[in-house]
């Protein structure tokens, strides 16, 4: 099974809007944020991003006030710290900007001691070469947390696991590619755009 790099700290986590549509991609948003411990921030940005994806048709239709009825998840808005990094996130050039909801969990994390929870390459390399004090997560993280991992019979894991990367092309990260695997079996990891790479790099033939 993979290691989350969320098991051994309390800090809040704070996530962008790829990995909330990643968590109710799964169909079982409530309960993993039930077993996860630690507290779970949505900034305003992300918020926002996220309504405006429900108002273009994307598939998500509901969650969002489910979300927002969480008692596990909390609205914030950026304070006078966090706003600095927010700017400092979006202003400039292209290459070392980022959008709105993405700089927003950054800055949030940033002021508030909290682990940045984002997938995006960009925005991954941005928080290494400026913020190396900062933790970050993947979504992969907190569906591998060993609380919910505890939480969630197998079965139940496998099809949140696979819900994730068919319906929500969640990102893998290199070292939860072969956990992934076996959570899931291969049959349904042939059908995941985003585990092609790694079959390939497995010698798996027939992946999308």
């Amino acid at each position: 099974m993979g290691q989350s790099c969320l098991d051994e700290v309390a800090n809040p986590v704070v996530a962008d809007t790829s990995v909330f549509i990643n968590l109710n991609a799964t169909g079982f948003a409530t309960d993993i944020l039930n077993a996860i411990p630690n507290p779970v921030y949505l900034t305003e940005d992300v918020l926002s991003e996220l309504r405006e994806g429900e108002r273009r048709g994307h598939a998500y239709s509901g969650a969002i006030d489910r979300i927002v009825d969480h008692e596990r998840v909390e609205i914030t808005a950026l304070g006078n710290q966090g706003a600095a990094f927010f700017r400092s996130l979006v202003e400039g050039s292209t290459v070392g900007t980022l959008d709105d909801g993405e700089a927003a969990a950054i800055a949030c994390a940033l002021e508030r001691n909290g682990i940045a929870a984002i997938d995006d390459g960009k925005a991954r390399r941005i928080c290494k070469e400026r913020f190396p004090g900062l933790m970050t997560a993947f979504t992969v993280d907190l569906l591998f947390h060993r609380a919910v991992q505890s939480a969630f019979p197998p079965d139940k894991l496998a099809v949140s696991i696979f819900n994730a990367l068919y319906n929500g092309r969640m990102r893998v990260p290199v070292q939860f590619a072969e956990p992934i695997i076996d959570v899931i079996g291969l049959q349904r990891a042939v059908k995941c755009r985003t585990l092609s790479r790694h079959l390939r790099a497995f010698g798996v033939p027939g992946a999308e």
